[in-house]
């Protein structure tokens, strides 16, 4: 996955358990709405932040990120968080994997 700031593109790092690990408990926490909630704590957003820059590899500082995410509101920013969760979960690499065995094993059902 991909983010542009300030110019330069990033590309997430290798996902280890421990971010797998932090990551399901962000997701579980934005689905309970016990984190990053309606009034978006400041010390959420920061953590927020600390947990996307350790996604991309620790390849940009929090003020890189903080001046360089062009959002039109809260929204952009929430879609953003929540893809890179997603993406966690499955990676797009797995996705494209998957598709292609379902693919394959339709194609063999079709010839039998």
């Amino acid at each position: 996955m991909e983010l542009k700031l300030n110019g330069k593109t990033y590309k997430t790092g290798t996902i280890t358990f421990g971010i797998f690990r932090k990551g399901t408990e962000y997701l579980k926490g934005l689905q309970n709405q016990t984190f990053l909630g309606p009034e978006y704590p400041l010390s959420e957003l920061d953590e927020a932040v600390d947990f996307i820059i350790l996604v991309y590899g620790n390849n940009f500082t929090t003020e890189e990120f903080y001046n360089g995410f062009n959002m039109v509101d809260s929204t952009d920013f929430m879609a953003f968080f929540g893809s890179i969760l997603s993406n966690i979960q499955m990676t797009e690499e797995k996705r494209h994997f998957l598709a292609e065995k379902a693919q394959q094993e339709q194609q063999g059902q079709e010839t039998k």
